[in-house]
């Protein structure tokens, strides 16, 4: 069981054999990719207690660390978040209760770093840890 599911803006479930993708970063200027949407939610009949913490590692299981950006979802966001993101490679922490229909959603988005190799992977799986109880 795995308790927490990840979707992208479409409502595609996003896994590590379908994470999220950001296409080709210019290593040299260390390009940033545009924002992608993101939600969280429980399986049917729980919701969370306590924090949800969401993280960003690279789908190969490479070291990424301080590659990734993420940033909480507020309403009337469209494109990017108008939330202060949190620093890179940070965790985003929410207290919103996450259940099977609202969920919580965040902003994710990626880096190139000067010491990668020209062919990285640039996706990402997302990580959710947090506890759950029944509805």
């Amino acid at each position: 069981m795995a308790y927490f599911t990840v979707y992208d803006g479409s409502d595609v479930e996003r896994d590590g054999a379908n994470p999220f993708d950001f296409g080709t970063l210019n290593r040299d200027t260390e390009e940033v990719s545009g924002w992608q949407y993101g939600k969280v939610l429980t399986d049917a009949g729980l919701e969370s207690s306590g924090n949800v913490t969401v993280s960003a590692v690279d789908a190969t299981g490479d070291d990424s660390s301080g590659l990734f950006q993420l940033a909480a979802f507020t309403t009337g966001d469209t494109t990017e978040p108008a939330a202060t993101p949190e620093a890179y490679g940070d965790d985003l922490v929410s207290a919103e209760t996450v259940d099977d229909t609202t969920g919580v959603g965040f902003w994710v988005r990626r880096k190139a770093g000067p010491a990668e190799a020209p062919a990285t992977d640039t996706t990402a799986v997302i990580r959710v840890s947090g506890t759950v109880v029944p509805v």
